[in-house]
């Protein structure tokens, strides 16, 4: 059995080729697990500007409102125009330097110093959703258009149609659809109904953050024009 003992001198050996395997693995091993927090953040986390404001962003599970309920679907009506104005009536937000450093992006810096013009992409979803609302009633909102103008106008609905695509594969919900039959035309068929619970941001701590950094680039004052010295 004394031709297995490790002499000391070998053992001090191995002691010290650990220690250097340990100090060459360490920084992949913790390469290895900033990749992996980072790939498995939670929604506040990926999103850094929201992220680092306490409150801006809170989580709920809740049910999609019935359609024949909401106010912003069906035909064109006073309540429904002001249920839109409000929704969108807050969109344009103040950004910092650092905020769109931390996102490797650019954008137009406001006249006064204070930051740069940026919108929560939530608002260009919903604009968007409304554009094509619009389209849709275009006897009611459009009538009149120019041959140009219509053109215009489909190239706009085109793109917010693959924006929303792109947001809805972004997203991936995975909450159950599940069917029911429906029985039309004296025939049943099975028809789809969402009464799933979906993970959802809660809508007012969000929109109170934007309120608090709003900005508003109706006023021509507020950006840095090409030319201002």
């Amino acid at each position: 059995m004394d031709n297995f003992r490790i002499k000391p001198r070998n053992a001090t050996w191995i002691n010290w080729a650990l220690l250097l395997m340990s100090l060459l693995y360490l920084p992949l091993l913790a390469g290895y697990v900033s990749l992996y927090s980072r790939l498995h953040k939670s929604p506040p986390e990926l999103m850094p500007i929201l992220g680092r404001r306490a409150g801006a962003l809170e989580y709920e599970l809740r049910k999609y409102s019935d359609f024949a309920e909401s106010p912003f679907a069906g035909d064109p009506r006073p309540q429904l125009e002001t249920a839109w104005h409000h929704l969108l009536q807050h969109i344009n937000i103040r950004v910092s330097k650092s905020d769109l450093d931390d996102v490797n992006l650019t954008s137009l810096e406001l006249s006064d110093g204070s930051g740069y013009v940026a919108q929560p992409s939530v608002f260009h979803e919903l604009h968007c959703i409304k554009r094509i609302r619009h389209w849709v009633y275009k006897d009611h909102y459009l009538s009149g258009l120019s041959e140009h103008e219509a053109l215009n106008w489909k190239g706009h609905i085109d793109h917010c149609i693959e924006m929303l695509r792109s947001s809805a594969m972004c997203r991936g919900d995975t909450a159950l659809t599940t069917f029911h039959w429906l029985h039309q035309d004296g025939m049943p068929r099975p028809s789809a109904q969402d009464l799933s619970y979906h993970e959802c941001v809660r809508w007012e701590p969000l929109l109170e953050w934007v309120k608090e950094n709003e900005i508003d680039l109706f006023d021509p004052t507020v950006l840095r024009r090409p030319d201002d010295t």
